[in-house]
């Protein structure tokens, strides 16, 4: 897995920012392309670009990656055992 600094970073636009943030707050294709006055065939299109610019083969591939760049931001959830925020968060 790559590591990621402002240098390296895989360059994406500000729309297929925007679709992957879409994406990982669970908004279908044809959702993305009513909430952005794009056509599905338009989204369609961003989704393949994006796995190809990052490299990955799906969705969860997309969301690591992104997430790993800092497009998607999780913040830390007190809920969540303090185990897994630990793992999640790679806190020892």
């Amino acid at each position: 897995m790559p590591q990621y600094s402002m240098n390296n970073r895989i360059p994406l636009s500000q729309r297929e920012q925007e679709i992957i943030i879409l994406i990982s707050n669970e908004f279908s294709s044809r959702e993305i392309a009513e909430r952005l006055f794009i056509s599905f065939e338009t989204v369609k299109s961003h989704r393949k670009n994006i796995l190809a610019k990052l490299e990955v083969k799906n969705v969860a591939g997309m969301i690591r990656e992104a997430f790993l760049q800092g497009i998607i931001v999780v913040n830390y959830n007190p809920m969540i055992s303090d185990r897994i925020n630990r793992i999640a968060y790679n806190v020892n």
